[in-house]
């Protein structure tokens, strides 16, 4: 995988955590030419941003393609995020992630992507 940087898009919504280190990110090309073949880059933006900028606990991001296990030849652009957090915290960080999703991203935009949390 190569490290691809990816424009972050100013955030309107307050944040509910800081953190003072980015983490790690790398993307997979099929993961980027996927994002740009079905217009959804933004969106891929939008949400590498909220992780980066509002997650302390996120130690690394890997994006990549992987089929879906519900839909036959289909595939989804997976954030998996490594953290340290407690459960919690990540409950309340995915709340947060699908409220902006919501009111800033686009409706349709939504079903290219899912977010996964490792616990270290």
């Amino acid at each position: 995988m190569k490290s691809l940087s990816i424009h972050e898009p100013t955030i309107s919504a307050p944040l509910p955590i800081k953190r003072s280190v980015a983490p790690r990110i790398s993307i997979s090309n099929e993961a980027a030419e996927f994002a740009r073949a079905r217009q959804v880059l933004p969106t891929l933006s939008l949400i590498q941003a909220w992780i980066v900028n509002n997650h302390a606990m996120a130690d690394s991001i890997t994006i990549e393609l992987v089929p879906d296990p519900e839909i036959a030849n289909y595939s989804l652009v997976t954030f998996r995020v490594a953290t340290h957090a407690t459960v919690d915290e990540v409950s309340e960080f995915k709340e947060f992630l699908d409220t902006m999703l919501y009111e800033q991203g686009s409706i349709d935009d939504q079903e290219h992507f899912v977010v996964l949390f490792s616990y270290l």
